[in-house]
């Protein structure tokens, strides 16, 4: 991820994709929308992916203790 910020595009020898499980993914697809819309520039800044990813685990987090 940090990666596809810097350089602002995919990069083929990085991957930044999150690999989660189905059963939380639905969750994670619908918190990520609520967020909405975002510019190229912070989409691709280190701050919005830091962001995101703390978003990420709070929903995920949230979802394996609703699950328990």
């Amino acid at each position: 991820m940090a990666a596809q910020a810097i350089y602002e595009d995919e990069i083929g020898e990085y991957d930044g994709a999150l690999d989660v499980p189905v059963t939380l993914r639905g969750a994670l697809e619908r918190a990520l929308e609520a967020m909405g819309e975002v510019d190229e520039a912070y989409y691709y800044s280190l701050t919005g992916r830091f962001e995101t990813i703390q978003h990420v685990l709070d929903v995920l987090v949230a979802g394996k203790q609703q699950r328990r």
